[in-house]
């Protein structure tokens, strides 16, 4: 329903003067349709989504390895199995006592099937060290 209060000419231009309550659904309205569209976008690249709780831990510190992980339903042991790699030597990647070669965290990422740069957050501590 349009709440039109008066139009108003100016500099050759016409200007609708409108509550600003109404303004401010209108602009909620525009905002909503934009996310619908960027959401819609990203559907057809065929992308795929992580709940935010996911992600939201991985910015409260739990390693992105051990989130990933649970995301895909995998144990420790099905994960080292699949990274050459021992269940125990994981578990210290995941709390933390290790942070992994990019090496090992390459095979991570091979097998929880995401890009490296999800499960590395400061690239300097990492160095390329054999297993």
């Amino acid at each position: 329903m349009m709440m039109i209060d008066e139009i108003i000419q100016k500099n050759g231009r016409s200007y609708a003067l409108i509550p600003l309550d109404f303004y401010e659904k209108l602009l909620e309205s525009a905002e909503e349709s934009e996310d619908i569209r960027l959401y819609d976008e990203a559907k057809k690249r065929d992308e795929e989504f992580f709940p935010a709780a996911r992600i939201k831990s991985i910015m409260d510190g739990v390693s992105p390895v051990k989130v990933y992980r649970t995301h895909r339903g995998l144990t420790q042991r099905a994960l080292a199995a699949g990274m050459g790699i021992s269940r125990s030597y994981l578990a210290e990647i995941e709390s933390g006592k290790k942070r992994g070669s990019v090496t090992v965290l390459c095979r991570a990422a091979t097998v929880l099937n995401v890009d490296l740069d999800m499960l590395v957050t400061d690239w300097e501590s990492h160095e390329n060290k054999p297993i």
